[in-house]
């Protein structure tokens, strides 16, 4: 009799979001084919294996092009983000890889589904909660639970105190008196305080849950006829929301996935916009993400610092997000929590918190590099110790703050109160006299610029001696 023979299927292995080892590294950057055939089912870029009768309608254009449409973004100056309004594109966005954030909305785009709850929570009709509306009523339920465990422990304690008094009180030997255990003015405030705390138990005992707040509403109003009614929300409001792309999420989808189209300024009219390539894309990131520098420093159209260092405020985070999402993580943005980003496993913000916490660190082979880093962002060098210079805050580099033990403390408190594990990853910046001396080298060679970066990462952890001793 033939045996059953176990079926084996080749699966790509999963990132354990929870294991900092996984943090690992990579000297080996992952190839543009291979970061294709990794988003291939978060963005589908290229289109299926066309059969044979589909290739010869295609070689004699007979058929109309298979690959799917590109996202259309357009580039806001104000807010320094690119928008996508196209309601199918911002969610394509966001359930194939997480990308943007909801200009209304926490992060996924939810604020049309919200609008359409108030229209059915007026009408009587079924609503579809979104997420946002799950986590308000869970708070709601949890804040109810923390007021009765409160007053059930308040009501223990008042009774513990009157039953201790009134056994003191008839113990043998004490002189009997015709009044209470307490003196009255405190027996009828204990009194008062009991007959408080019953009712606001039955108050919370009697109150409608949240799911029944709709239709108890919906019946109040039937039946006051003088309650003005609440008018419904207005249809224009259901298109309010657009998705917003910072600058690094929109030059990943432009030049490691190919499936942004973005339109920018003209460089001909301020006022005239086009569709920008990829290298436009990247100047304009490039210059928008650092609009000052310091007057003294003499600017050329051909030496730009911004176009030409390695160590550009977008330019080194930008290397850091593309490292990260390359590697299969889901990176957002981290200014809530004091650092550059959070990595998600590949559940994304919907699969629960984000485990780490990363810290972009600029770390120069030549130090002489970074006596010379124009930018506050990076910039190592401060001028606090010239009384002169004092108030240039232009010149100041914050890379020096964030290289103090009290910034790096405060960064690991807000990280643990979080519970998020703190990563340090070190950009290693290579000699700028290795670097080609062709103008603007950076920003017309992007790819090859980033294979000079070198990435290492350094987890931390607080150190507790009265938890880990054991």
């Amino acid at each position: 009799m033939a045996q059953l023979q176990p079926h084996t299927s080749q699966t790509a292995p999963r990132i354990n979001a929870t294991r900092p080892e996984n943090l690992n590294s990579s000297s080996k950057r992952i190839s543009k084919a291979q970061l294709l055939q990794q988003y291939a089912q978060l963005l589908p870029l290229a289109p299926a294996k066309q059969s044979y009768l589909q290739s010869l309608l295609s070689a004699l254009r007979l058929a109309p092009g298979l690959a799917p449409p590109e996202i259309e973004a357009v580039w806001d100056d104000l807010t320094q983000s690119v928008w996508v309004q196209d309601e199918a594109s911002m969610m394509r966005l966001w359930k194939q890889g997480f990308f943007g954030k909801g200009f209304l909305s926490r992060s996924e785009p939810s604020w049309k589904r919200r609008v359409q709850n108030r229209r059915a929570e007026l009408e009587g009709r079924e609503k579809r909660l979104t997420s946002e509306e799950i986590t308000a009523l869970r708070r709601i339920e949890r804040k109810g639970t923390k007021l009765a465990k409160k007053l059930e422990r308040d009501q223990e304690r008042f009774l513990a105190a009157s039953a201790a008094a009134s056994s003191i009180g008839s113990a043998p030997g004490t002189p009997s008196t015709p009044s209470s255990p307490l003196p009255a003015n405190d027996a009828d405030e204990l009194d008062s305080r009991l007959e408080k705390i019953a009712e606001e138990q039955e108050e919370a005992a009697a109150s409608p849950s949240a799911a029944d707040k709709g239709k108890a509403k919906a019946e109040d109003r039937d039946a006051d006829e003088d309650v003005e009614k609440e008018e419904p929300p207005e249809k224009w409001q259901l298109g309010a929301e657009h998705s917003q792309l910072q600058p690094e999420e929109a030059f990943f989808l432009v030049f490691a996935i190919g499936c942004l189209a973005l339109t920018g300024p003209s460089d001909t009219s301020p006022t005239a916009s086009k569709r920008l390539s990829i290298l436009e894309t990247l100047r304009l990131f490039l210059l928008t993400s650092c609009p000052s520098l310091p007057p003294s420093l003499t600017l050329a159209p051909e030496s730009d610092p911004r176009l030409n260092r390695l160590d550009s405020p977008f330019f080194l985070s930008y290397a850091a997000y593309h490292h990260y999402r390359s590697m299969g993580w889901v990176v957002r943005s981290g200014v809530k929590f004091c650092v550059d980003w959070v990595l998600y496993g590949q559940g994304g913000p919907v699969g629960g918190h984000a485990e780490f916490a990363v810290v972009i660190v600029p770390t120069y082979v030549n130090p002489a590099d970074s006596a010379s880093n124009p930018f506050r962002s990076t910039s190592t060098f401060a001028v606090d110790q010239d009384p002169d210079a004092r108030d240039e805050e232009h010149r100041r580099g914050e890379g020096e703050r964030k290289s103090s033990w009290k910034w790096f403390h405060t960064i690991n408190r807000v990280c643990s109160g979080v519970k998020k594990t703190l990563v340090l990853l070190h950009v290693v910046i290579p000699p700028f006299s290795s670097l080609p001396s062709e103008p603007n080298w950076v920003a017309n060679n992007p790819a090859q610029a980033l294979a000079k970066l070198d990435m290492r990462e350094v987890v931390v952890r607080r150190f507790l001696a009265g938890r880990m001793r054991d």
